[in-house]
């Protein structure tokens, strides 16, 4: 199953800004207590603050990023 399979987004009836979403999953996922070198957390950041919609998927692919695109979700958080 591509990831696409996997893709849900969810419409929040409020907005959060993304950088306090951002600081929340680090907190959350306490990411301070892992050494990894991969890179994790924001990687693009876009001049939109205010997060309304949000997409969940399991890979980061162009087929994910256009179902995003279509959902019109403001943010995208994949895990891999």
């Amino acid at each position: 199953l591509s990831s696409v399979s996997f893709f849900c987004n969810h419409l929040c009836m409020s907005s959060i800004n993304l950088l306090t979403l951002c600081n929340e999953l680090d907190e959350l996922l306490e990411i301070h207590l892992y050494d990894d070198s991969s890179a994790n957390g924001l990687q693009i950041e876009s001049d939109q603050t205010s997060i309304q919609k949000i997409a969940v998927a399991v890979d980061a692919s162009m087929e994910t990023v256009s179902a995003a695109i279509e959902a019109k979700a403001q943010l995208l958080i994949v895990h891999h």
